[in-house]
């Protein structure tokens, strides 16, 4: 099934994609990389600080148009992208984020 996302993506996350001085809405499925300690995601890092925790970022095929930086927005909660790949034969993006301090524009 070559659109798999598209079935699936109602029960992701609505984020805002801010690249290339756009910001454009889709849905994702974000998860931390780093499971061992699930418990620390629950606590909010203090404004104006970066955590440094890595997410896994799942979204459409055209979430990311491959134009330099991208931040993303998740409701109050900012990552920076750090690098995607197209999966599945073009069916889904799957990149790696890291928590950021402010929103698209810092």
């Amino acid at each position: 099934m070559r659109d798999w996302f598209g079935a699936v993506s109602a029960f992701g996350q609505e984020i805002c994609v801010c690249q290339g001085g756009e910001a454009r809405k889709c849905r994702a499925f974000i998860q931390p990389l780093s499971l061992t300690e699930p418990e620390r995601d629950a606590y909010p890092t203090p404004a104006g600080m970066r955590d440094g925790r890595k997410y896994l970022i799942i979204t459409a095929p055209d979430a990311f148009d491959g134009g330099g930086r991208a931040v993303i927005r998740c409701g109050e909660r900012s990552f920076e992208l750090l690098r995607w790949e197209k999966m599945g034969g073009g069916s889904h993006c799957e990149g790696i984020m890291r928590s950021k301090a402010g929103g698209c524009g810092a």
